[in-house]
Order: C-alpha cells, then sequence, then structure tokens
C-alpha cells in the first residue's frame, strides 16, 4: 500500500500538517462546550488528543500523516460516541474570560491537569480560527462538570492529603 499518495479529503499542503487534525481537534474543542458534562474528563481528549498529535506531526514521514489523522479520528469519534450525553448542556453558557492569559490563569487557578490541558488547545484552537475556544475553556473550569467524575472522590482525597 503508498502510504505516500494522500486523499484529498486531508490536505496536507499546511506546514504544520493534514488540515484534518486541526478540524478534529476543533470538533472536539466545540462539542466539549455542549456535551464535556457527560464525561468531563474523557471528552477532553477528543480535543487534546489531536493536539498533541499536531505538535509532532513536524518529526513524522509524510508518509505517516494520514494514517496518524485516520487514527485519531477514530478515536475521538469513539470516544464521543461512549462518553457524550444525549442531552446538550442544560445550564447557562459559561462566561468567556476577557482575554486568553485570563482564561490561562483560570485554568491554573483549578490546578487540574486536564483542564489545564484543554484550555491550551481550547486557546490554539481560538487562535487559528474557532471563536469558541475561549467558552470551552470556561465551561471545563466549572466546578460541577467534574463533581460528576468517577475520579472526583479520589481527586479530593489527594488533594486534602496534599499529595
Amino acid at each position: 500500500m503508498d502510504h505516500g499518495h494522500h486523499s484529498t479529503s486531508v490536505a496536507v499542503q499546511r506546514r504544520r500538517g493534514p488540515v484534518g487534525a486541526g478540524r478534529t481537534r476543533d470538533a472536539g474543542v466545540t462539542r466539549y462546550l455542549s456535551h464535556g458534562h457527560g464525561s468531563a474528563i474523557l471528552l477532553v481528549h477528543a480535543a487534546t488528543a489531536p493536539s498533541a498529535a499536531m505538535l509532532v506531526l513536524d518529526v513524522l514521514p509524510k508518509h505517516l500523516w494520514l494514517p496518524t489523522h485516520t487514527a485519531l479520528w477514530h478515536v475521538c469519534a469513539a470516544i464521543t460516541a461512549r462518553f457524550s450525553p444525549a442531552q446538550t448542556w442544560p445550564g447557562p453558557v459559561a462566561k468567556s474570560a476577557e482575554s486568553a492569559e485570563a482564561a490561562g490563569l483560570r485554568a491554573l487557578e483549578n490546578g487540574d491537569e486536564h483542564i489545564i490541558k484543554f484550555t491550551e488547545t481550547a486557546l490554539r484552537a481560538e487562535r487559528r480560527g474557532l471563536p469558541t475556544g475561549r467558552a470551552a475553556a470556561a465551561h471545563a473550569c466549572r466546578s460541577s462538570l467534574w463533581t460528576t467524575e468517577p475520579v472526583a472522590p479520589v481527586r479530593a482525597f489527594v488533594r486534602a492529603s496534599g499529595r
């Protein structure tokens, strides 16, 4: 199989690799805004996994770009299908931070590594044209999203014990 030939559905002309990886990341950020409450920790990965892959695409041989994007799409689709709730977020829309710096500080104040990485991913997406990046980051910082996770009691114990 010749992996050097790329389908026209995944543009590989950009210096940063397939456009599809950015679109997959943007879809994860956007979907988190409306459905992240279903499984707050797991659903951040539908945005952060493509973002992480985009950081290493430059060192991958170009013939691996399409298989990488394909694998990302499958993983993100599986995460989204399995962990998204049937209903959109019922509460009010989160108030976006006034700047990217303020959004980053809000995530750092929260201290959760998932929120920090998701915020970084959402802000990268916003810098590349996604208008909902800061709103999604603000939504991720809502403490009510994280208290329903199965690991919330473990996280509370770890924070209380200072570990």
